[in-house]
């Protein structure tokens, strides 16, 4: 049976542990070792950004984390332990993202709540993508 995308979000949240927005501002003010990575399309990041937050879209994460990929991208994926918080708009890209990572061998991998949208409606700060 095929999954639908609303399938793959509803098994990501399920199997993946979640921050709130206050909880990883708190750990960024912190210094506290975590790669906040935004899986929205470059075209859809005109809302803004969460600063320091790394853009891997969906469509390339499938190659930029796994390490066995001549494409993977070292300097984002480094570890298989490290803290990852996955974002996007408002959570479901990113509850798949956590998904792929997870079938990739990471262990420490985690969804944002809400989302960048959630993140912002804290009163959060966002920056313009590069």
């Amino acid at each position: 049976m095929t999954k639908s995308f609303s399938d793959r979000v509803a098994e990501g949240k399920a199997n993946h542990g979640s921050i709130t927005p206050a909880e990883l501002k708190a750990k960024m003010d912190a210094n506290e070792e975590v790669t906040v990575v935004d899986v929205r399309d470059a075209n859809a990041l005109g809302e803004g950004v969460i600063p320091g937050a790394k853009n891997v879209s969906l469509g390339t994460l499938f190659y930029k984390a796994d390490p066995q990929s001549a494409f993977h991208d070292k300097e984002t994926f480094q570890s298989t332990d490290q803290p990852i918080v996955f974002t996007c708009a408002g959570g479901g890209q990113a509850s798949i993202a956590a998904s792929v990572l997870s079938e990739y061998g990471f262990t420490n991998v985690t969804i944002l709540e809400g989302g960048t949208r959630g993140w912002s409606a804290e009163g959060l700060p966002t920056e313009q993508a590069d």
